[in-house]
């Protein structure tokens, strides 16, 4: 579930955010809660490969875009990336990407709004990218 949140504090400035709930089991403890998919940032200090064996198995090609961009972003929603970038990364892993860079994937990763592309030849994450790995009811 994805929640949008809206904060002041005693001084009168506003605070905005999004956020990706998941829900839990009563019985569920709360440290497992902690390490959901949505801490990523140990998960940035993967090597490329281990990061996406780890996340990108049972995805689409538009999902494991964004989460080859997000890692080559370290999750920064304000870094430009060149697509040449991420297609040479996709294909040296092939095998895990289950084959070779296909330009559609970012066409789509865009219109699911996990990423956007500001300018030619660039991309940038968008917010909400992280449901890709929280949320397995993510449209495929």
């Amino acid at each position: 579930m994805k929640i949008s949140i809206t904060v002041s504090d005693d001084e009168g400035r506003v605070f905005q955010g999004d956020a990706v709930l998941v829900a839990v089991a009563p019985d569920h403890p709360a440290a497992d809660v902690h390490s959901s998919p949505g801490n990523w940032a140990s998960d940035f200090q993967l090597p490329m490969r281990a990061f996406m064996k780890k996340h990108a198995a049972g995805k689409n090609g538009a999902q494991k875009f964004a989460l080859l961009l997000a890692h080559i972003a370290k999750g920064d929603t304000h870094a430009c990336v060149p697509a040449a970038n991420i297609e040479s990364e996709w294909n040296k892993m092939t095998a895990i990407m289950g084959g070779a860079y296909n330009r559609a994937h970012s066409t789509r990763a865009k219109e699911r709004g996990w990423v956007d592309s500001p300018k030619w030849g660039t991309f940038t994450l968008l917010r909400g990218w992280e449901a890709i790995a929280i949320d397995e009811t993510v449209a495929k």
